[in-house]
């Protein structure tokens, strides 16, 4: 086994948004850094490939907060303010599904038309209208310490407090705030979901990277490199060694060895303390802590080209129903957590959810002139669950339900790439493949949430799995911001290695 003569002070694994912020700013502290990468290409659920002129995301992604969140902080941290540019459309989304069609505008002053739209639609009684309207107001200007008084209390429980049973505005809600975090909003935590939707609606920040989400990452790991940082490619972790209680460093597959003072570890948990490092060598109550961690679920996702422009807003939110005899405005609670528990037996449910991002236009330069790119998931089960029918059946209802929302989608489609849940597991390397490995569930935001130190001298978690708050890639990096403050501060006291 071969052993460097010199070793790091940090290696860390995987190249994500936790990895990558992360690895940029403990380099910008002077540590000496080693970033691993198992795929050929960087960037984790914001990795890429390229088609036909067409520059096509790993992932399905809407970024909420821009510049004014956590990827704004790296960059500032950095010294390199603003070299990723977000881009806004004008009209952002268009909300469609269950009874409703809905433009979600950019620009402040079209919001009042907007509530009172949704209203309308969703068949609010003119007497309800204040009450609703505290609502929308109230999850805009909450104090966060407001806000963390629900951590520990579910979606609905909140939205009930205002409108009661009225099952409509809390669908259309708790679809929503359910999106943020890929599970259901009975599950999902009230102060997380207020959180998050305060600064993506006060901010109006709803948004697109120009040159795709790639760029993200990548500029974070160009400062890192720039910084003295290695990175390494095609480089797949399988064991992180430790001896007495400490961190000795890394194992790659081919049985290379970097020994490194602290490594951070942006898998899930489950795969860290049971596959990478040894149960062994963790406290049992941890080991159990670990084992009840609940995850998200996962999709199946497709890109479409189009041989021209079709679609002007900048994503598509909603779903269709498969039984037209169905009537959205009668629906009940129970038979909502029906379609739910399908998902989660493996089971394609009656109301096809589509979420469906359209790069190009944020910036036209990810497709040919005159094409557009359409990305597109929708909810399915981790890998752990059989699937009831094939994968492409479920991918077939999403185009289908597509095709329904955006007409003529068919008609001018150029290519449709599938991706399984399978193969999105397999890329972003965790166990069961779930899109958020320590779900934002009651019993797992804000102070229940695992910590990024771990019982082990010089082993910290980063990403989706412990800390930060957030949506998404911007929970995965606000974590990488805190688990590079809690390494500095360890190393330069002695606490580590």
């Amino acid at each position: 086994m071969e052993n460097p003569k010199s070793g790091y002070d940090v290696a860390i694994i995987g190249t994500g948004l936790g990895g990558s912020a992360c690895g940029a700013l403990v380099a910008k502290a002077g540590l000496k850094t080693l970033i691993l990468e198992k795929n050929e290409r960087t960037g984790g659920s914001c990795s890429y490939y390229e088609k036909d002129g067409f520059k096509v995301d790993i992932g399905t992604h809407m970024f909420t907060r821009g510049n004014r969140g956590p990827f704004g902080e790296v960059q500032r941290r950095l010294g390199i303010p603003n070299r990723i540019q977000f881009k806004q459309v004008h009209d952002l989304a268009l909300m469609q599904g269950g009874g409703y069609s809905l433009i979600l505008p950019k620009e402040a002053y079209r919001y009042p038309y907007f509530y009172y739209d949704l209203y309308r639609q969703l068949g609010i009684p003119l007497k309800e209208f204040v009450t609703v309207s505290k609502l929308f107001y109230d999850l805009v200007t909450m104090p966060d310490s407001e806000i963390e008084k629900w951590d520990e209390r579910p979606v609905d429980e909140f939205v009930a407090k205002y409108v009661g049973k009225n099952l409509r505005l809390l669908g259309y809600l708790g679809g929503l705030l359910g999106l943020f975090f890929v599970i259901p909003f009975w599950e999902a935590s009230a102060g997380e979901a207020i959180w998050s939707y305060k600064r993506m609606f006060g901010e109006r920040t709803l948004s697109y990277p120009r040159g795709g989400a790639h760029r993200i990452p990548s500029v974070f790991l160009e400062a890192a490199q720039g910084l003295g940082a290695d990175l390494l490619t095609q480089s797949r972790v399988t064991k992180i060694r430790v001896e007495n209680g400490q961190v000795q460093g890394v194992e790659i597959e081919g049985g290379k060895f970097f020994p490194a003072r602290a490594v951070v570890s942006t898998t899930s948990l489950r795969d860290s303390v049971f596959h990478l490092v040894g149960e062994q060598h963790f406290p049992e109550v941890y080991r159990e802590k670990v084992r009840k961690l609940k995850k998200s679920i996962i999709a199946f996702q497709v890109k479409i080209a189009l041989d021209r422009k079709i679609f002007e807003p900048g994503a598509l939110f909603g779903g269709r129903i498969r039984d037209k005899n169905f009537d959205p405005t009668q629906v009940t609670l129970e038979e909502v957590k029906k379609g739910y528990q399908e998902i989660m037996e493996g089971k394609i449910p009656q109301v096809t959810m589509i979420y469906a991002p359209v790069p190009s236009n944020f910036d036209p330069s990810l497709a040919p002139p005159g094409k557009q790119l359409i990305t597109a998931c929708t909810a399915g089960p981790t890998t752990d669950v059989e699937l009831e029918e094939p994968a492409d059946k479920w991918m077939d209802e999403m185009v289908d339900a597509m095709d329904e929302m955006i007409p003529g989608l068919k008609k001018h489609m150029m290519w449709c790439d599938r991706f399984d849940t399978k193969f999105i597991a397999n890329w972003i390397g965790k166990e069961f493949g779930p899109a958020i490995s320590t779900a934002q569930t009651v019993d797992q935001v804000g102070k229940n949430r695992p910590l990024i130190r771990t019982p082990i001298r010089g082993l910290y978690f980063a990403g989706d799995c412990a800390g930060g708050r957030g949506v998404g890639t911007e929970l995965a990096a606000q974590s990488g911001i805190e688990c590079s403050e809690i390494v500095v501060a360890d190393l330069a006291h002695g606490l580590i290695g």
